[in-house]
């Protein structure tokens, strides 16, 4: 169950995600460095504004979450929680994925070839802009599993997106920008 819907909000985030890069964030790239800056951190959390508000107009403003009912593991006086051993291993395995196909895929070395220099890239044939697409959806259908494995533990509500994202971005800076390991550990 937890794998099927896991594959189904990733499809789902990575699909909204590609065509909201094209839709609101491609346009900002004919801008200079700082007004396009501005315009994406604008345009983003504008849009976390949005949705916050349609869902909770739509589901509610209440808290909720997915109870997942699991037997504890009992290690003589240590209780250990299987939900958060399945958080914990679900977090493990997307960061090793996320780390595999980052450093040892094509589109991972497109991925960064682009992040370093996106003209250069286009040159030996990279296509830049569908590889940012690619990469904001990806990014997006990642966070997604995160966000269905954060609500097995914690409840959640429309309005704690901003909050998450101050500590997302806290966990980067502590773990070291583009350092998977470090923002697993940073995050731990």
């Amino acid at each position: 169950y937890l794998a099927g819907l896991n594959i189904f909000v990733a499809s789902l985030m990575f699909g909204f995600a590609y065509g909201y890069y094209h839709l609101l964030l491609k346009p900002l790239a004919t801008r200079n460095h700082f007004e396009a800056t501005v315009g994406t951190v604008l345009v983003t959390v504008g849009t976390l504004m949005m949705l916050s508000d349609v869902t909770a107009k739509l589901a509610g403003a209440t808290q909720r979450n997915i109870p997942l009912r699991l037997e504890a593991l009992e290690f003589g006086e240590i209780v250990v929680s299987t939900t958060q051993l399945l958080i914990l291993a679900g977090i493990v395995a997307l960061t090793v994925v996320m780390h595999l196909t980052l450093k040892h895929t094509w589109f991972g070395r497109a991925i960064r070839a682009v992040t370093q220099d996106a003209t250069g890239a286009q040159i030996c044939g990279v296509q830049s802009v569908r590889m940012k697409a690619l990469t904001f959806a990806f990014g997006s259908a990642t966070v997604a599993v995160a966000a269905v494995l954060y609500v097995l533990s914690f409840p959640v509500d429309p309005t704690m997106g901003f909050g998450l994202t101050v500590k997302a971005f806290t966990i980067i800076v502590v773990g070291g920008v583009g350092n998977l390991p470090g923002a697993l550990l940073a995050g731990v």
